[in-house]
Parts: C-alpha cells; sequence; structure tokens
C-alpha cells in the first residue's frame, strides 16, 4: 500500500505579502528603539502634503524616505534637507515605510507592498 505525498506548492502570494507585512511591523517597532531615535532636528520636509510616514535607510543614514499619504513616496539623500518625488509607481495610500536588510518596503493602499533594493530609484510589487 503506497502513501501518495501532499503536492508542496509555493506560498501565495497573500502569504508572502502577510511575512512582509509582519516584518515592516518588527522592523518599525525596533527603529523607534534606536539609539538615534532622541536626536531629531527639523527639516522643511517634503512639499505638497502632510507627512504620514518615515523611514530612514539603515545602510546609508542621510537617505530618508517619505510617505505624504496619496502624494506617494518622497526620498532625500542629503538628511532631509531637500526632497524629490521617487520613481515608484502607485496607486492609494502610503501608509507604511521601513527600511530593512533587505530592502526598503512600502505598503501603498489598495496597490500592495512595494519594495526597494535600489535606494529609492525603482520599486517593485512584493
Amino acid at each position: 500500500m503506497s502513501h501518495s505525498q501532499p503536492e508542496v506548492r509555493p506560498p501565495s502570494r497573500w502569504v508572502k505579502s502577510l511575512v512582509c507585512l509582519a516584518t515592516l511591523i518588527v522592523y518599525s517597532v525596533a527603529g523607534l528603539c534606536g539609539e538615534g531615535a532622541s536626536a531629531w532636528e527639523q527639516t522643511t520636509g517634503p512639499p505638497g502634503g502632510r507627512v504620514n510616514c518615515v523611514a530612514v535607510d539603515i545602510d546609508e543614514p542621510a537617505i530618508v524616505y517619505a510617505g505624504l499619504g496619496e502624494l506617494g513616496i518622497y526620498r532625500s539623500t542629503d538628511g532631509g534637507s531637500t526632497w524629490e518625488p521617487s520613481k515608484a509607481q502607485m496607486g492609494g495610500w502610503t501608509s507604511n515605510i521601513t527600511s530593512t536588510p533587505h530592502g526598503v518596503f512600502a505598503s501603498c493602499g489598495n496597490f500592495g507592498l512595494l519594495r526597494t533594493t535600489d535606494r529609492g530609484l525603482s520599486w517593485d510589487l512584493v
């Protein structure tokens, strides 16, 4: 009598997104407790709207990402002195941005989870 092995399939897209979201949450909370959390300095900020979320690139601290809701993601390469729109193609509200050793992740409303591994020059749907 032979027993057949169950078919092993790769994780579905929603499982991947759930794992990435959990990673975002962990790194966001950990980032709030870092050593530099008490060394804030006011800047003019990105143009055009209210900033919903901010992330500092963990490998390159001069690079800062800011989510401006429906206006998308802005990027600074000089610690927040100047800002430019990121190249992220998305729809919906930018609600969270987190920098990890595996790239910078941004959750963007109905569009989903985006990731950049080239400091915001391009973004891919995860």
